[in-house]
């Protein structure tokens, strides 16, 4: 796990820092053990790329990698599930990983704060954490006074 002190460390330390939407979700690659049942399952996201705002140029369209579900077969219906509830429209601000190595090419948010969005949670939120950033989060003071993910793009812009 990837920790930053600063949305400006977090930042200068991604491969590439964009502003997107999600196009859909599926099910992705598996990487199987030497047991029948030690299967990893991973879910694959569709980001459509708006904006770069630092780092690498991905294109037009990134696909970043998730852990699936612990029982593979259950992997499609949350797909599904995942895909009924897609915001449409919605734009994401993503701090990305490139897994490299032989999963060169392969993206990751940073971290569980890699990925800011506005949700029924609250108009900006970090939704991989169990709660929307507050007085106790770790950028609270790069934050304060930001109430939009407009704004929150804008921030990270100018860092």
């Amino acid at each position: 796990m990837e920790n930053y002190a600063s949305l400006d460390e977090m930042k200068a330390s991604s491969d590439s820092v964009v502003v997107g939407t999600l196009g859909g979700f599926s099910v992705g690659r598996q990487i199987r053990g030497d047991a029948a049942e030690d299967v990893v399952t991973f879910i694959n996201a569709s980001i459509l790329i708006d904006k770069t705002v630092a780092g690498r140029d991905l294109g037009e369209s990134v696909s970043l990698e998730f852990l699936g579900p612990a029982i593979p077969d259950q992997a499609e219906e949350m797909v599904n599930q995942l895909n009924s509830t897609l915001p449409k429209g919605e734009a994401v601000l993503l701090f990305l990983r490139d897994k490299a190595g032989k999963e060169a090419g392969i993206f990751r948010v940073v971290n569980s704060t890699g990925l800011w969005a506005e949700t029924s949670r609250s108009t900006l939120d970090t939704p991989m954490t169990f709660e929307p950033p507050s007085e106790e989060s770790p950028y609270e003071d790069e934050i304060q006074g930001i109430d939009s993910l407009d704004e929150m793009i804008a921030l990270v812009t100018n860092l």
